[in-house]
Order: structure tokens, then C-alpha cells, then sequence
């Protein structure tokens, strides 16, 4: 379930020595639903909002665009999660917010955190598929938050994959200034990756995980949300 930011709290408790896992959302309704339909799809426990709960601030900043914010919104987030919900792990959908993992991880020491990133980077390894070819926002892939040996786009296709992530979300029409639309964008940068080399492509964006096209070129997509939607469904087995 969604909370917008100041809700008061309505999730039960989680029993002692009963995991229960807070997902950290983010502003934009439409991936926030995404990440939580994938949960309910798992079934069981994952499926269960006395388990699992989302709390979204619904004003947080893109983390591409101003990670300091966005970082604000995650502690008060994080600790809400613990004190009103009586979550026992957090997590968070977004990968470029993962770049405060370690604070976030050290302010909030009460709560084990499951890292999105890590989990697909060992699906992928146990997959065997080598090179990686990796699509996500701009501070994403220069910040390395997934190693040095990934196949990243061009300069010139990464400035158009962070154009097509920010015409997406909430009041958004998911066009580009020129008039191409943000799936044809990620389906072309897709390819590009494929030619470049990758055997599979890792969609290391919420955004992205959402509105590429699963078909848009012959290698496998390793949706970075699938990989955090099985480990929630592991944790509260």
C-alpha cells in the first residue's frame, strides 16, 4: 500500500522476530503501484500489507536531480517505517537512491537494509551472462554504483535515456522535446547496448524497469525491481 508523507500509521505491527519489510517509495504513483504489483503477484507473504508496506512521499524529489533531497525523504521515510510501522527491514525500488545506502544504513542502524543493486548483480552472475550492458539515469552510470564493467550507452544516448526517464511520472506525458516517446527511446538504447555487446542488459531505473519494452531487443532485461521483489518475498517467507 502507498502512504503519502504525514499518513498515520494503520499497518499491525509485526510480530516479534517477524520480519517485516518497508519499501521506501517514491513520487510517482504509477511505479510505486508497479514495484507493489510485482510484490502481490509473488504471493504469500510478499503479498501480505501486514508484512510488507510502502511508505511514499508523493513531493520527494528525483534523486537523479537532487540526491540530497531525495536523501532527506528517505531518512524521515526510513524512521517512520520503524517507529510507526514497526518494520524490521527497509529497502528502496530506486536505484540511483542507493547511493545513501551506507548513511542511511548508519543513521538508521535498527533496521536491516536489502540492497536492490547487489541482489541483481548476483541473479546475473548466477545467470552467467557476461558482459552486462546497463540502463539507468546519468548519476547512476557515472557514479559506478554497478561496477566498472558494465556496457554503457553512448554520452549522446545516455543524455537521451535521462530525458526519456524525466518525461515520465505524474503529470508527465512521457514525450521527449523532439517528439519521440520515452519507450522509443529505451527500446532503441536497448539495442544499441546489444549491438555494443552486452548478453544481457540490467534496467537500473524504476522509471526504466517500468516503461521499457520487454521485447525490445534479443538479449535478456534484468529488471532491477524483479530482483528486490524476490528478495522481499525471500525475507518474509
Amino acid at each position: 500500500r502507498c502512504l503519502p508523507r504525514g499518513a498515520e500509521a494503520t499497518a499491525a505491527g509485526a510480530g516479534a522476530g517477524v520480519p517485516k519489510v518497508g519499501v521506501l517509495g517514491g513520487a510517482f504513483p504509477v511505479t510505486n503501484d508497479d514495484f507493489m504489483a510485482r510484490l502481490a503477484a509473488l504471493g504469500g507473504n510478499a503479498a501480505d500489507p501486514d508484512r510488507v508496506v510502502m511508505w511514499a512521499d508523493l513531493e520527494m524529489p528525483r534523486c537523479s536531480v537532487d540526491p540530497e533531497g531525495c536523501y532527506v525523504s528517505m531518512l524521515r521515510g526510513t524512521k517512520a517505517l520503524r517507529d510507526e510501522h514497526g518494520c524490521t527491514h527497509v529497502c528502496f525500488p530506486c536505484c540511483t537512491a542507493h547511493q545513501w545506502f551506507d548513511k542511511l544504513s548508519e543513521d538508521v542502524p535498527e533496521l536491516e537494509t536489502i540492497h536492490m543493486v547487489n541482489k541483481t548483480i548476483e541473479k546475473c552472475e548466477s545467470d552467467g551472462r557476461k558482459p552486462l550492458g546497463l540502463l539507468a539515469t546519468t548519476l547512476t552510470v557515472k557514479m559506478e554504483l554497478w561496477g566498472k564493467e558494465m556496457v554503457i550507452p553512448t554520452e549522446t544516448t545516455q543524455a537521451r535515456i535521462q530525458e526519456a526517464v524525466e518525461s515520465v511520472g505524474t503529470g508527465k506525458t512521457g514525450v521527449l522535446a523532439d517528439g519521440t516517446k520515452a519507450v522509443e527511446v529505451l527500446a532503441a538504447a536497448a539495442r544499441e547496448l546489444e549491438a555494443a555487446g552486452a548478453q544481457a542488459i540490467v534496467l537500473g531505473c524504476t522509471d526504466i524497469g517500468t516503461y521499457c519494452p520487454r521485447d525490445a531487443c534479443g538479449v535478456p532485461l534484468v529488471d532491477a525491481m524483479d530482483s528486490l521483489s524476490v528478495a522481499i518475498a525471500e525475507c518474509v517467507a
